[in-house]
């Protein structure tokens, strides 16, 4: 059945669109075009292209972003659809064999049981409270999520995953997301 788009859900589909174009920017090396060569930062000119000369459009706080549209916004602006309500299930069932690194002392959680820790809820949480941190170890880049119990900063829960595999699952649920979307997008 159709739908129309809410006010909402338009800036939502406006934030999946934007992450996916820089994405592709950054794949085609636009900062090394002759374009972006020619561009000229109305305010800050030089210490903006320093910055992306320096960290690239593929940075930590691009990918934060990323994060942010993927997560965090399809929780609050898809609320009761039926998307909402089976997103976790998905992104739990496949995050599971990308995990690197996992630690909870959540009182209802264990180290050993997996199956029944929600990944979705603690990295969203962790994404929304801005408290990710990026790392190389051994060579190889990570993403390490923390959520925090918001009374109880002692109980946690840690995840460190591949930051291409974070990539892998990031591209799996964008297009979730756009194929729930999609009957009201062709509109």
């Amino acid at each position: 059945m159709k739908r129309t788009l809410t006010f909402e859900e338009s800036i939502f589909c406006q934030a999946l669109a934007t992450t996916e174009l820089l994405h592709l920017l950054s794949d085609s090396n636009f900062l090394e075009s002759d374009y972006y060569k020619n561009l000229q930062f109305p305010a800050n000119n030089d210490p903006l292209k320093y910055i992306l000369k320096h960290s690239g459009i593929g940075n930590p706080a691009t990918f934060q972003m990323f994060l942010y549209a993927l997560l965090v916004m399809p929780k609050e602006i898809l609320k009761n659809s039926e998307f909402e309500r089976n997103c976790g299930a998905y992104f739990n069932a496949i995050i599971i064999k990308f995990i690197y690194n996992f630690e909870t002392n959540y009182s209802n959680e264990a180290n050993t049981d997996l199956a029944h820790i929600n990944f979705y809820n603690h990295i969203r949480n962790s994404v929304a409270h801005s408290n990710c941190c990026y790392k190389t170890i051994e060579g190889c880049d990570y993403v390490i999520f923390r959520d925090e119990a918001p009374f109880n900063k002692e109980q946690y829960c840690k995840i460190t995953i591949k930051t291409a595999d974070v990539g892998t699952l990031l591209t799996n649920l964008q297009n979730k997301i756009i194929e729930y979307l999609n009957p009201s997008l062709k509109e």
